[in-house]
């Protein structure tokens, strides 16, 4: 066989490597890709309180509803196996609290079981229920929680002697001795739940649920 006869041949081999490699890389199993919006709900649930006996100093207050919009932005159907037990995230602080998870629900109020499959290209609605660590118990933190309030309502309740539920120290701006609003440290607490969903590829996606303490 000649030089020329041996190169083309190395060609075609490498050709057809390409080749296979590339319809490899299309038939090939595409990883999921999960991302994640959310929105704070109001919610008519009454507040309530809970304590955990393993972290006495944490008061958790709820519950506070999420909307969470689970997108699959991969080409194919994405099954959720299973979803971990939320975190509660402080700072750097992670910590895992069995109470500050409420109900897991879909938009229409059916309870979400698993496996749940998204289908390629589209988003899904969940409803998310927790639970978030209060503050120092303050004499107007006692009389809201007195005063049988919505979760949302409690949290408006709170600001207007200056302290949030999450204990931040406010600037509270009253005219006439009427509330008006009040401004919120840059660097204060803003607890937040951190959720996890396991697809049945063995990926994990996880996202922060956040809420203002003024309940919005």
């Amino acid at each position: 066989m000649g030089l020329h006869e041996s190169v083309n041949s190395v060609g075609v081999v490498i050709g057809i490597a390409l080749g296979g490699a590339g319809l490899w890389l299309q038939l090939a199993p595409k990883e999921s890709e999960l991302t994640f919006s959310q929105s704070l709900l109001q919610t008519e649930n009454i507040v309530q309180f809970r304590r955990d006996v393993r972290h006495p100093d944490h008061v958790l207050f709820g519950p506070v509803t999420w909307q969470l919009i689970v997108n699959n932005d991969s080409e194919r159907p994405v099954s959720i196996n299973s979803m971990d037990i939320p975190t509660l995230v402080e700072g750097n602080d992670r910590i895992s609290l069995p109470d500050i998870m409420g109900n897991l629900q879909l938009q229409d109020g059916a309870p979400l079981s698993f496996p749940y499959i998204i289908p390629a290209l589209e988003s899904r609605a969940i409803l998310v229920e927790g639970y978030l660590p209060m503050g120092k118990m303050t004499d107007s933190a006692r009389e809201c929680r007195q005063a049988s309030l919505a979760t949302n309502a409690f949290m408006q309740c709170m600001i207007r002697d200056g302290v949030d539920a999450f204990g931040n120290q406010l600037d509270v701006l009253k005219v006439d001795g009427r509330f008006i609003g009040a401004t919120f440290p840059l660097d204060g607490k803003q607890p937040s739940l951190e959720v996890s969903f396991l697809t049945s590829d063995s990926q994990r996606f996880a996202t922060e649920l956040r809420v203002m303490p003024i309940g919005y």
